[in-house]
């Protein structure tokens, strides 16, 4: 037995012995028939779970022993969060089972020396252990944490008894009969019941009645201000209770609050807002005071609001049908048209379409949900299940917006839809609290409510799949046997991966028909025959092919694995057909609507076996060039227009062998003129010079002065940056994480050899077509890979890089181009 085990024993007798307990919960053992108890001994399963109830007793006593005032907040501290841990167990009926045995622990003589402050603060620890209260307790708004919910209907169903009981212990008097203050536990503990339990009025012993009965007495707290924490409020609006059931409590608290205390604040405009003026029958002088309070206070939000539910004659029946139908606010407030509407009963004279685009334009507007759903439940929009549908949708993308940006908002949102309780907006299978939580914490959602999957299908994106087999080719004969199939296809997908290191060269090709994609391992298959079979392939003229940046990015270096020129060398570039800054995955992502997933793109090719994720990710890469073209759906002369000649290509790659760095025009450059780029802190602009021409670069980091030699790639595309038109690049090495980061400059750029001229070109006068640094492989970050610094060098492949015949120099040790 551990010593904990053996703490938990010896302090749980001692404690026996002051208990005399006679309302104490009975448990399961206690419950069963002599005769299932006996059969129930020989059972280990009976055993463990006899054991469970012990532990749980024994932890739940060494807790109780924690509550004497006598005892030292600060050396009593971690031990009370330790068994609050281990008392509340792992599940919610276990934590509502260890609050009814301390709230039955009352009637005992151990209970004379209890702190209240110490009871209060422990009942609502323990209840809160496992449910998502837990991780805000320190962030609670209106009554308790407000991602709190019930699970599935199921769930609710299961929790709803134990939680029901729980409750009326909470709201029944203390059974102790000691010189002591009466125990009662936090009232906030209420809330977490009610919600958490899924409970009605008809679970919890008593019914409304009791109910009914526990909200007058909390309104009759009018010792303190602070008393009113927003848990009338909740209750009221889970139990679906009209606040003129409690009316002569609810208007002398008003009087008091308002007489009194002379404080207004958000609580109490929300506790007035849920009847009008002459249903609260303040005088004239009342509510001008709390004009003035408000307005000393500075709080122009809540006076807008209350403002709005004092005078809600302020707007004719015109404009408020005007401020609807144009769904705008623009002179007003939302509490000022919610409240005029109301006023004028104007629900009849709206159209029910303009009425849901207005609760609609609402939502989206980021503090104005509460308003949208008050507006949607106040004109019954709900009554037509196809407005209810569209809401749902729209709400819930609405949540998602909160979740990430305003918590303070997010809260007022789910108070609100706990307040529509009474509809179907606030009733199962609808999970609003659950919504946001699995939004929050990323966990699982209610997948049991329609409307969440389509709202994750909408507004995250859902991920694209492969839906049809693939095969790996390894052999000769494979290869053979997939092209016989390859050539009776009309279209072809093509797509390539390569190694890490361009050494390695290409690793797997992907070939990809409507029915199914075949990848060539050009790793494990034989070098000799892939090349006849690839130009026989793409010399045939019977299918289509289909590459994203194929000519750009593959072809330069697949070329050079193919013995002579075929006859036809076609294809047709999609990344022409939509152009998109944000590669493959940006046009997915607008012509099918869905994610492509690339984590795998930059794993290790050349590694064997190939992963499972791998092989899938490179079938999806190619087959989804098909998706794409069967839903743009060219037509036949665009598609002309698209085509690249390869063949051109090749030539051009045949020309470009002896050039350092093919694909990237470089040249020598020297700057003119440096300034800062306007709304950044880390760019700066400036005018380089090549001699019969210049260019305007936009550079990162402060690396450039006057009359500095440098190296300018000059057929970069030019793209804007913070308004600013970048037309070229600069060499410049960044220093790699270490000892070199501190050694020398973070960045550097490299200089050309003195003897250089202006514009000279370090690979000649070469022609290079325009880079797209945006594309995942391009000629620039194939260079970069092979570039480096080493000894006050620009090294290329491991040696200098030559310009004019002499080497770039650069102040960078260790470094890696960007």
């Amino acid at each position: 037995m551990a010593s904990s085990e053996w703490e938990v024993t010896l302090r749980s007798l001692v404690l026996g012995k002051l208990l005399r307990c006679p309302h104490f919960p009975p448990t399961e053992e206690t419950t069963e028939r002599p005769r299932q108890r006996l059969r129930s001994q020989h059972s280990q399963r009976s055993s463990d779970a006899a054991t469970h109830r012990w532990r749980e007793l024994s932890s739940t006593l060494v807790l109780a022993s924690l509550l004497s005032s006598c005892l030292s907040p600060q050396g009593e501290q971690e031990l009370c969060v330790h068994w609050t841990l281990r008392a509340a167990g792992q599940t919610f009926k276990e934590g509502v089972s260890c609050l009814r045995r301390l709230m039955a622990l009352r009637a005992s003589a151990m209970s004379e020396r209890w702190d209240l402050g110490r009871f209060k603060r422990i009942t609502y620890d323990v209840l809160c252990q496992n449910t998502s209260a837990r991780a805000d307790r320190r962030r609670e708004l209106h009554g308790g944490a407000c991602l709190l919910h019930a699970g599935t209907p199921a769930q609710a169903s299961r929790r709803a008894p134990v939680a029901g009981l729980a409750f009326a212990d909470c709201i029944g008097p203390d059974p102790g009969h000691f010189q002591r203050r009466p125990l009662y536990p936090n009232q906030k503990c209420l809330v977490v019941l009610a919600r958490c339990g899924g409970l009605s009025c008809g679970d919890i012993p008593g019914g409304e009645v009791a109910v009914l009965a526990h909200l007058r007495r909390l309104f009759q707290r009018t010792r303190r201000y602070h008393d009113i924490q927003g848990v009338e409020l909740a209750l009221l609006d889970h139990f679906q209770l009209d606040l003129s059931q409690i009316e002569c409590e609810a208007k002398e608290l008003a009087r008091v609050l308002l007489g009194e205390i002379g404080k207004v604040d958000q609580l109490l405009v929300a506790l007035l807002r849920r009847k009008n003026c002459r249903w609260w029958q303040l005088t004239p002088e009342q509510l001008k005071t709390m004009e003035e309070v408000l307005k000393r206070q500075k709080r122009a939000e809540l006076f807008a609001e209350f403002d709005a539910w004092a005078h809600p004659e302020k707007f004719s029946e015109e404009e408020v049908l005007s401020h609807i139908h144009r769904c705008t606010v623009k002179g007003t407030s939302f509490a000022q048209i919610l409240s005029s509407l109301e006023h004028w009963q104007l629900a009849a004279r709206l159209d029910p379409s303009s009425a849901l685009r207005c609760a609609v334009a609402w939502l989206r507007t980021r503090h104005a949900f509460a308003q949208a759903v008050v507006l949607f439940k106040h004109l019954e929009l709900w009554r037509s299940e196809v407005h209810l549908d569209a809401f749902e949708l729209e709400a819930l993308l609405a949540l998602q917006r909160l979740v990430r940006t305003d918590r303070r908002q997010l809260a007022a949102a789910l108070a609100a839809l706990h307040a529509a309780a009474g509809t179907p907006l606030g009733q199962p299978p609808r999970a609003w609290a659950w919504a946001a939580k699995a939004m929050s914490s990323g966990s699982k959602g209610p997948i049991h409510w329609p409307a969440w999957a389509r709202t994750m299908e909408k507004g995250a994106g859902k991920v694209l799949g492969l839906g049809v087999p693939w095969r790996l080719i390894r052999s000769a004969r494979e290869m053979e046997e997939s092209l016989e199939v390859l050539s009776a296809s009309s279209i072809l997908g093509m797509d390539a991966e390569w190694a890490p290191d361009s050494s390695s060269g290409l690793a797997i090709l992907q070939l990809a028909t409507w029915e199914e994609v075949h990848i060539w391992d050009l790793q494990e298959g034989p070098p000799e025959a892939f090349g006849p079979l690839l130009q026989k392939l793409l010399g045939s003229n019977r299918a289509r092919k289909l590459g994203f940046g194929f000519a750009i990015s593959d072809w330069p270096r697949l070329s050079s694995l193919l013995g002579s020129d075929p006859s036809l060398l076609r294809l047709v570039d999609l990344e022409r057909l939509e152009p998109t800054s944000s590669g493959l995955k940006g046009l997915v992502a607008k012509a099918l609507g869905h994610k492509l997933d690339k984590t795998e793109q930059s794993s290790d090719w050349t590694a064997r076996p190939l992963s499972e994720k791998q092989l899938q990710y490179a079938a999806l890469d190619a087959h989804c060039l098909l998706q794409i073209m069967k839903a743009l759906a060219p037509k036949e002369e665009d598609l002309k227009s698209l085509e690249v000649d390869l063949d051109q290509k090749r030539l051009q790659c045949v020309e470009e062998t002896d050039a350092q760095l093919p694909g990237v025009e470089l040249r020598v450059g020297q700057v003119e003129e440096v300034c800062g780029v306007p709304g950044s802190r880390s760019l700066s602009s400036c005018r380089v010079s090549l001699g019969h021409r210049s260019k305007q670069v936009v550079q990162g980091g402060h690396v450039l002065c006057l009359h500095q030699r440098v190296l300018v790639i000059c057929n970069l595309r030019p793209r804007q940056l913070h308004g600013v038109t970048s037309e070229a690049g600069l060499l410049v090495a960044a220093a790699s994480p270490g000892r070199a980061a501190r050694r020398t400059a973070r960045r550097a750029a490299a200089r050309p050899p003195e003897a250089a001229q202006l514009g000279e070109a370090v690979d000649g006068e070469r022609k290079y077509p325009l880079l797209d640094i945006s594309s995942p492989e391009n000629p620039w970050t194939r260079a970069a890979r092979r570039l480096s610094t080493g000894h006050g060098l620009v090294l290329l492949d491991g040696r200098p890089l030559l310009c004019a015949g002499q080497p770039c120099q650069i102040d960078q040790e260790g470094g890696r181009f960007e």
